[in-house]
C-alpha cells in the first residue's frame, strides 16, 4: 500500500491513494444503487446512528432526529 506524507513539517497527516478510490467506488455505487435521492433520503432516516466528518474530526455523532434537530451542525455542515 502507497503512503504519502502531505507535509514535512505537520506530524501524522497522510494520504493514502487506495483509500481515495475506495471510497469514490463506494460512493459513487451509492449513489448509482440508490437511483434518486428519495431512495437514498429513506436509507438515511432508517439509519441508527448519523456521523458528520469535518477536517479530519467527528463533529457530530448521533441519531438522525437529532441531527436535524441540532441547527449549527445544520447550518455549517449540511447547509439545510
Amino acid at each position: 500500500m502507497h503512503i504519502k506524507h502531505t507535509a514535512s513539517y505537520e506530524i501524522g497527516q497522510i494520504y493514502v491513494p487506495l483509500a481515495n478510490w475506495l471510497l469514490a467506488a463506494a460512493t459513487l455505487g451509492a449513489i448509482i444503487g440508490f437511483g434518486t435521492s428519495d431512495a437514498l433520503a429513506g436509507a438515511y432516516g432508517i439509519s441508527p446512528r448519523v456521523y458528520v466528518m469535518g477536517h479530519g474530526q467527528i463533529v457530530f455523532e448521533g441519531t438522525p432526529s437529532a441531527l436535524m434537530n441540532n441547527e449549527s451542525i445544520r447550518k455549517e455542515w449540511l447547509e439545510v
